[in-house]
């Protein structure tokens, strides 16, 4: 998960303070931000064929 978060965050030029994903103390995710990383994590079960992926959209 940390190579996916990490890859999303450089494909999207983000820097973590100030950003328009995170939040001012760069260590917790705005609204918009919590959405692409779930976004990840979920493409990620569906990938790796987790039995969890038959309950995501």
């Amino acid at each position: 998960m940390t190579t996916l978060s990490v890859a999303l965050c450089n494909s999207l030029k983000l820097c973590p303070s100030g950003s328009a994903t995170f939040w001012f103390d760069g260590t917790h995710f705005k609204t918009d931000g919590a959405t692409q990383v779930a976004g990840v994590v979920a493409q990620a079960i569906k990938d790796q064929g987790i039995g969890l992926a038959a309950y995501l959209k």
